[in-house]
């Protein structure tokens, strides 16, 4: 997981995986400013395109989890930023994303 500063010129020309990996997460460096949690990952297949995540602790099982915010081509990244920050803030509250998404899916 290489710690990189996202910006746009980095979403647009440095989005690769590495020869031999089957994918690679470019997190978001929060020291410069960045989202902690936030990064893109980017898989062998898709070179050149890659989905946000966010990686954060779930309130009730402290587990690691990962809710998918879009992709780079469908969504830029001060809008993923934006939305990593709003989820950051239900967690915050004591909500999980990702089980009111699967509570959703069970309906």
């Amino acid at each position: 997981m290489p710690v990189v500063t996202l910006n746009n010129a980095f979403i647009k020309h440095s989005l690769h995986c590495p020869d031999g990996k089957r994918s690679i997460e470019w997190c978001d460096d929060p020291k410069a400013g960045g989202v902690p949690g936030l990064y893109c990952r980017v898989q062998h297949t898709r070179q050149g395109q890659g989905t946000y995540y966010l990686r954060y602790k779930a309130p009730e099982t402290g587990k690691t989890t990962h809710a998918k915010i879009g992709r780079s081509m469908d969504i830029s990244l001060a809008q993923a930023r934006k939305e990593a920050l709003r989820l950051r803030a239900e967690i915050a509250k004591g909500d999980d994303p990702q089980k009111a998404k699967q509570e959703m899916r069970s309906i």
